[in-house]
């Protein structure tokens, strides 16, 4: 019964990104001609498509490795990039980046047995990507002579991934921790959730850790930011590398909030309204985006053929 809501719960949510990604697509097109569109996705040469794919894929593994340090190294590395693996495939059919980051957790779970450093580990990992892309945009931001709207807002989002970081890992651990050994009432609370807890502190007491980590995620994003702005030139889009790191992490920190799939339709239409105020034709932005999605979507789908063909391989030989 148990596993039936689950389910269904997940079907729902599915549907409602889903339904999240078709709407922002369907506006977008409805806007802008989808031929003109189609026609600059034409533009990219196929070997550069093709070393793009290969180089992202490469760039994964960095992110496998860097996720494998968090735990400790206390997994083979493969059964990492194993897990990795399973989480990019997991982010096609399941809603946002959280769904593949559940499935990377329950992955490597089955390597580690401590659920709570290897899911403490996860939420760590994300932290360290948004705050890694939130620094980026920063940079970009200050490297802008002139911000041709107002930038409040911009700013703002950034400003709030810097508190929910510094919260999650600085503030949120300690100050669970100690309402739960002074609070007089017993409250209906999973042990697993203070578990959690307890690992996160430890995360917070490693600062080492902590900084190569970050260092690596800065490293890994600014790869796959120049990756998408390699597609994007080949599609003719005019703006500068600064421009585009100003504009292009905040479209993915956005495209990681759980209204899209995967933030299909979301990321091109946060990308165009950054950067059509500074000059960029609109069909080439949304083109670019979906160049990047289509990377995205060919990597999770080899990613799952190479899965599905090992475990295969495994139980054939098993039968031998």
């Amino acid at each position: 019964m148990g596993f039936r809501a689950n389910f269904k719960t997940l079907r729902v949510r599915w549907l409602f990104r889903t339904a999240g990604s078709a709407l922002a697509l369907i506006i977008l097109f409805l806007v802008l001609p989808i031929e003109t569109v189609w026609s600059k996705l034409e533009r990219i040469p196929t070997p550069l498509f093709l070393w793009i794919i290969l180089i992202f894929t490469i760039g994964h593994f960095a992110a496998a490795a860097k996720w494998w340090n968090l735990l400790g190294r206390k997994i083979p590395f493969i059964t990492a990039v194993h897990a990795h693996m399973a989480g990019m495939a997991a982010n096609l059919c399941l809603p946002g980046v959280a769904g593949g980051d559940a499935v990377r957790a329950g992955v490597g779970y089955s390597g580690y047995r401590d659920g709570a450093r290897v899911f403490s580990g996860s939420v760590v990992d994300r932290l360290m990507d948004l705050l890694a892309l939130a620094c980026l945009g920063l940079i970009g931001f200050f490297k802008i002579e002139e911000i041709p709207y107002d930038a409040d807002t911009y700013l703002i989002s950034i400003a709030v991934v810097f508190f929910i970081f510094v919260g999650a890992l600085f503030v949120f651990p300690p100050l669970a921790l100690i309402i739960r050994r002074r609070l007089v009432i017993k409250l209906s609370i999973p042990p697993i959730i203070f578990k959690v807890v307890e690992a996160l502190s430890e995360f917070a007491r490693m600062p080492f850790l902590l900084a190569s980590t970050f260092l690596a995620s800065i490293a890994i994003q600014l790869l796959f930011l120049s990756l998408a702005y390699r597609l994007s030139l080949a599609i003719g889009l005019n703006v500068s590398f600064s421009t585009w790191c100003f504009a292009w992490p905040v479209a993915k920190i956005v495209s990681v909030l759980p209204i899209s799939l995967g933030g299909l339709g979301v990321r091109e239409a946060i990308l165009a309204a950054l950067l059509i105020p500074f000059g960029a034709d609109a069909t080439q932005v949304v083109a670019a985006g979906l160049s990047w999605q289509a990377v995205l979507f060919i990597t999770g789908g080899l990613s799952g053929f190479i899965l599905i063909a090992g475990n295969a391989g495994v139980r054939w030989r098993r039968k031998e």
